[in-house]
């Protein structure tokens, strides 16, 4: 009986050995998997810029990691803009205005800690004009990390407006922007 029983356990005890082993690769994996995920999360973030030379509105990225473009929204007192030029034409600068702008299409990756133009004005008059009038601007953006797709939309809200700071943004808005392609401005 004693030896039965010696044979029985120098049979499972390897089993139980590998399954026990088994279970912690799989555990360490899913541990190794979400510190990667931390390791790159983004974080994004929209501001307003004023200086003697340039005024206009900012992208930020300042976390660990690229972040994905989901969507971009903006509006001037709460009424939608299409593009840079309505922007521009409800903020009321006197023409001539000359103006950059970059664009964020879904799908643009942001690298981590960098800064991204998204509109500006250069002459005084203009820059004048801005400071008054920038806080009727509200720019929001939807943005992923670029483990997005593995994980069913980790994505997060910035803008302008700090109420709307970092929340999580899952449905895309009826008017995202741009919808009509702007004129390049004159360099």
């Amino acid at each position: 009986m004693r030896k039965r029983i010696l044979e029985e356990t120098k049979f499972w005890v390897p089993i139980v050995i590998a399954l026990c082993a088994l279970f912690l690769t799989i555990y360490q994996g899913n541990q190794i998997q979400l510190h990667n995920k931390l390791s790159v999360t983004p974080h994004m973030g929209v501001g307003y810029f004023s200086n003697d030379e340039k005024a206009g509105f900012n992208l930020h990225s300042t976390g660990l990691g690229p972040a994905t473009i989901k969507w971009m929204t903006i509006s001037i007192d709460g009424a939608a803009k299409d593009n840079w030029d309505e922007v521009t034409k409800a903020l009321k600068f006197s023409p001539p205005v000359n103006y950059t702008f970059g664009y964020l299409f879904p799908g643009t990756v942001v690298k981590a800690d960098s800064i991204s133009n998204l509109y500006s004005v250069e002459s005084s008059k203009d820059i004048l004009k801005l400071n008054k009038t920038y806080n009727s601007v509200e720019i929001v953006i939807c943005y992923c990390s670029i483990y997005g797709e593995l994980d069913h939309g980790q994505c997060w809200q910035t803008s302008t407006d700090m109420r709307f700071m970092h929340k999580s943004c899952d449905s895309a808005p009826n008017k995202p922007f741009p919808s009509k392609p702007d004129r390049f401005p004159e360099q």
